[in-house]
């Protein structure tokens, strides 16, 4: 396929998920009860899939190669699931589970990442976490650092989780907070914006994935 229609695959696909996200919103500012809410999350992360899987399939190379096995079977899965019934695959029976959930690792470790891009423009350690305690929501806060305030030395807390990521093999790390933490490095500055207001967008982005969460 040529770019141009790559380009055009590109766009359907874009729309599609900006319909999405703007239904979830939708329900968020219409007051729907959890249950409610939920249910348009199901919903919009099965449609998700059919486009993503759609785009992939679009691409005759793509499809011939069955690049989107996983995502097939996630999609059905989640189809039973919403039914009621269980999907094995999809559930880990092991007693080890860590006490926070993977949103609040993942959280984290952005928020080590945000820490990271802004001693890297040449603030220091405790203006950087304090920057990140400063510019998330309250109802983010709580979940990623129960006892952090906006004030006092809870910025130390902040500032750990960038120092837990960089330690190589620490116990506290985790999958998630390595991720987090990568794919907010991997986050380009665009001309004419600064370090700070990319970092404030997102800290945005953290609140809205773990509001998502309950």
């Amino acid at each position: 396929m040529n770019g141009e229609g790559l380009a055009n695959h590109i766009e359907r696909l874009s729309s599609s998920l900006h319909r999405l996200s703007a239904d979830r919103k939708a329900a968020g500012d219409e007051g729907c009860s959890q249950g409610v809410i939920d249910e348009r999350d199901r919903f919009a992360a099965h449609q998700s899939l059919v486009t993503v899987i759609g785009f992939l399939n679009s691409q005759p190379e793509w499809a011939s190669a069955n690049i989107d096995f996983a995502l097939r079977r996630l999609l059905i899965s989640l189809a039973n699931i919403n039914e009621g019934r269980t999907e094995g695959w999809l559930t880990n029976p092991g007693q080890n589970a860590p006490p926070l959930g993977v949103e609040v690792q993942t959280g984290r470790g952005r928020c080590a990442g945000v820490t990271e891009l802004l001693m890297r423009a040449h603030l220091t350690r405790e203006a950087s976490a304090r920057f990140v305690v400063e510019n998330l929501s309250v109802a983010a806060i709580k979940r990623l650092a129960p006892q952090t305030t906006r004030s006092g030395p809870n910025w130390k807390r902040v500032a750990g989780w960038r120092d837990n990521v960089r330690k190589a093999g620490n116990s506290q790390g985790s999958d998630a907070l390595v991720d987090g933490y990568g794919l907010q490095l991997a986050i380009a500055v665009p001309p004419g914006k600064s370090v700070q207001e990319v970092c404030r967008a997102s800290l945005v982005a953290v609140a809205r994935m773990l509001a998502m969460f309950g």
